[in-house]
């Protein structure tokens, strides 16, 4: 009713015929005008007829005239809205993009007003739907949606570790039919070097094995082999350290080897829990020690 009103106002011509087809209604229903003129019954007839139709142009005048307004309005128009990637693991960005063409209120929801061009990169934590709604001061209304999949990042897989294989602390040379030579010096191999501090172990499950001397046939000269953190070939195995032993007229290499004990190594003090006289449980608690 309001907004009929509203025409009434707007519409001059529209206005003057429809108030003009109600008072020819009115003479046409009540049979005479200001007491005096009493028309007869087609005289009647005829103002009624004529305040139809007079009545109906006006409306027609007011239809016309509110279409051709609604016409003319401009709609805003959508001309660019993206939201990129449509699906993105969580705690991934996305990147929403818009241009609005014809508007004056540019809303992009959840986040609210907006210009009408811009670009804003997002974390969405859950699956979220981005809506883009422009509208324009003559009421003209335009929109569009997308909605981001948000997915749970898969459990990264355990990894499988593999330990090193165990350092050949053993470098002795081949016979002659590819079986490992026994090693023999004429001469005692020098005094051990002193070493007064031990490397860091890389982890919990390495374990030190000492240095020694070895002869270099070639050179027909002792050399140093340097200490080592290794890890044990099976697990909870030990470290027998090598040693130098003398056999008569010569001096004989003994090698190390590991097992599930210590074993004995020629009286050698080596330290860092190698002592010389075989296993024991102190011997056993050094050869371990926790990572620093």
């Amino acid at each position: 009713m309001t907004d009929f009103l509203g025409h009434l106002v707007d519409a001059p011509l529209a206005n003057i015929l429809i108030i003009a087809g109600l008072l020819f209604l009115g003479i046409g229903a009540v049979g005479k005008v200001t007491g005096k003129i009493e028309p007869d019954k087609m005289g009647r007839m005829m103002a009624s007829l004529l305040g139809l139709i007079l009545m109906t142009i006006g409306l027609v005048v007011h239809v016309k005239g509110d279409f051709s307004k609604t016409a003319s309005s401009v709609q805003p128009v959508v001309h660019l809205f993206s939201v990129r990637p449509a699906q993105v693991t969580k705690g991934g960005t996305v990147t929403i993009s818009w241009d609005v063409l014809n508007a004056d209120d540019v809303e992009l929801e959840p986040f609210g007003q907006v210009p009408a061009t811009g670009e804003r990169v997002v974390q969405p934590q859950t699956t979220t739907l981005f809506s883009l709604n422009a509208t324009s001061k003559d009421g003209g209304k335009s929109g569009t949606f997308q909605q981001v999949i948000v997915n749970e990042p898969r459990p990264k897989p355990t990894p499988r570790t593999k330990s090193p294989e165990p350092l050949d602390r053993n470098p002795q040379p081949p016979g002659d039919d590819g079986s490992e030579q026994t090693v023999y010096a004429s001469e005692p191999p020098p005094p051990l070097p002193v070493e007064d501090t031990q490397p860091s172990a890389p982890g919990g499950n390495y374990m030190w094995t000492p240095g020694s001397w070895y002869y270099d046939y070639e050179k027909s000269d002792y050399y140093w082999v340097p200490g080592a953190w290794v890890v044990p070939p099976y697990a909870g195995w030990l470290w027998t350290p090598p040693y130098w032993g003398y056999d008569d007229t010569r001096y004989q290499w003994h090698a190390g080897y590991w097992s599930t004990s210590v074993g004995f190594y020629g009286g050698i003090a080596y330290g860092f829990g190698y002592f010389g006289v075989g296993y024991n449980q102190e011997c056993k608690a050094h050869s371990q020690p926790e990572p620093s």
